[in-house]
């Protein structure tokens, strides 16, 4: 059964941390130094809290130091290497084969897609070396994926299917050194295939002007994820560090939903990790950045892979105009834009003009600057209030399902968790027996056994209780675990201000337990304010009992004073 990856990307560790709870199945994230994406860098303390969240889901977590190394470089590339294998890292990205030759720790060495791994002679080349994974150039097509993968078997394959495109050959581009001081293959790319450029004849004649000659599309390669697996890819990888949250939280609720579908549809292949992403909004990568979609070259050559007029992101077709008044543009389709929607249109001059829509009245819409549409202008959402609002409030927050198997004989209570993958177990030793019988159903049975009882080994056995939640008990908050139980933990949590002294806190006490048992998404705290005056203060509570609700570091919505367990549960379902 081969084991399949969707790879995304980790600006940093909330980037990361969004990634693994929308169902990534591993990261790629920046070393201090040596990395590709010079503004994607991330201090080895962050990578360690990243690997700490990312390894309790199976999900790894690959550093990328894949710029070339000068000699003088080297010391300070295997210091860096060092650390983030301490950290925790699964594996190193690299370009520079120096790394072959550096004494780390153990640990995988992936080849970057910039050593342009394009024949299955190279793919050899790369895997005796040592190298335990290729990252292919983005323009490889099924046929040179199949022969690559056949060509070593025990290598592992991984594509990009998402994202922006460099118009060189893996990368390798000398474009942005040669205009200025900053270097691609250093980290540091001018990006100066997006720039606008005249292109001009051998006679001098102007062909074209002011037009983005260099600049591509975005790779979306969705619907070709089954024949993909089917020619060998194991690793299915996401780009963009630099893009924002939201676009990282949609592309990778897309790609999950259709790898699941894929995994669910076949026998012989298996996610990577564990635990189940349970997505409280629809993914859509229209509606994050995007220069329009391309295929590229996995079917061969295709049209329309130029982004030639701009190298924004113009988003998703909407409609055309077909009335333009003073005041508003009117159009088939245009009903379905909204007050606050971004809307983009190719100008007289061809560039792309934005404006904002003011609202709308059925398929007319009133825009912040009208100018430059006319009737036939095709006008495009470049930005969806609405789903961006609805990402914002995203409480997606990943689980696994464990079941439980309990045991109760005379003198031994064990208790066995599986996840399908692993299981663990653990037992306590005593006197379990009720007097006249064996304890096993706590109704004192003889000792040759019951009907009902498993414990005795009298009764049939029992199906294992199914618990879905990673944390059973309140947790009682101090300033030692505040960072690890609130800060780092970016599902929704529920703290407690109170004290013993306090008797509506006591009253307030069995609500608060009962829903702890009924609220599996929510994490339960309680803060002690007479032992804990630090946290108290930071909350600014002046009253007990206070009752906050908290997630990815921010306080949603609280209350003071007896609340009835019907209102907290009202409380907490309008922050999901």
């Amino acid at each position: 059964m081969r084991t399949i990856e969707l790879l995304a990307p980790a600006k940093n560790y909330e980037y990361g941390c969004a990634a693994v709870d929308c169902g990534a199945d591993a990261l790629y994230v920046g070393a201090p130094g040596f990395g590709a994406r010079v503004d994607a860098a991330v201090p080895v303390g962050d990578i360690a809290r990243l690997c700490d969240y990312a390894h309790r889901f199976g999900v790894r977590v690959f550093v990328t130091m894949n710029t070339l190394v000068f000699a003088d470089e080297l010391r300070e590339a295997e210091r860096i290497a060092r650390e983030v294998c301490r950290a925790g890292a699964d594996a190193l990205i690299v370009q520079d084969t120096a790394f072959l030759r550096m004494d780390l720790p153990p640990v995988e060495l992936h080849a970057s897609t910039q050593m342009c791994t394009m024949t299955p002679d190279r793919a050899r080349f790369w895997s005796d070396a040592g190298f335990s994974r290729i990252i292919l150039e983005r323009a490889a097509t099924l046929a040179e994926i199949r022969g690559i993968a056949d060509a070593v078997p025990d290598t592992g394959i991984e594509a990009f299917v998402h994202g922006a495109i460099c118009v060189a050959y893996s990368g390798q581009c000398y474009l942005s050194r040669s205009m200025s001081p900053r270097s691609g293959n250093r980290g540091a790319c001018l990006q100066a295939c997006r720039l606008p450029y005249d292109l001009v004849d051998e006679n001098g004649k102007r062909l074209m002007s002011g037009k983005h000659l260099l600049s591509l599309r975005d790779l979306n390669l969705s619907q070709h994820l089954d024949d993909m697996a089917n020619a060998g890819v194991s690793s299915f990888k996401i780009e963009g560090r630099l893009k924002d949250i939201n676009y990282v939280r949609n592309v990778v609720g897309w790609y999950r939903n259709r790898l699941d579908g894929l995994i669910a549809g076949r026998s012989d292949l298996r996610r990577a990790s564990q635990g189940v992403s349970a997505l409280d909004f629809s993914p859509d990568p229209r509606k994050s950045f995007s220069r329009g979609a391309t295929s590229y070259y996995i079917n061969g050559a295709s049209r329309g892979a130029a982004s030639f007029d701009t190298p924004k992101s113009f988003g998703e077709p909407v409609g055309k105009a077909t009335r333009v008044a003073r005041d508003f543009v009117e159009g088939a389709g245009l009903g379905v834009l909204a007050a606050g929607d971004g809307v983009c249109f190719a100008g007289p001059d061809g560039g792309l003009v934005g404006t904002r829509v003011n609202r709308v009245e059925g398929d007319r819409i009133f825009l912040n600057r009208p100018g430059g549409i006319r009737a036939g202008t095709a006008l495009f959402r470049n930005y969806d209030r609405r789903f961006v609002a609805a990402l914002n409030r995203a409480r997606t927050r990943r689980r696994i399902q464990v079941a439980a198997y309990v045991s109760v004989g005379p003198q031994r209570l064990a208790l066995t968790l599986d996840d399908g993958r692993v299981s663990a177990g653990c037992s306590v030793d005593g006197d379990f027996a009720a007097e006249g019988g064996c304890g096993g159903c706590g109704g004192g049975c003889a000792s040759g056994g019951c009907a009902g009882c498993s414990g005795c080994g009298g009764g049939a056995e029992r199906e294992p209780y199914v618990e879905t939640r990673t944390f059973t008990d309140i947790v009682t908050l101090t300033s030692e675990n505040f960072q690890t139980e609130v800060l780092d933990d970016p599902g929704l949590i529920l703290i407690d201000f109170w004290a013993e002294w306090c008797q509506p806190c006591r009253m307030l006490a069995p609500a608060f337990e009962e829903l702890n048992r009924e609220e599996p998404q929510v994490k339960f705290c309680r803060v002690n304010v007479d032992e804990q005056g630090e946290l108290a203060q930071m909350f600014g509570i002046e009253s007990i009992p206070t009752l906050a609700v908290v997630q990815d570091r921010h306080t949603l919505t609280g209350s003071v004073g007896l609340r009835s367990k019907e209102e907290i549960k009202a409380m907490l379902d309008g922050c999901k």
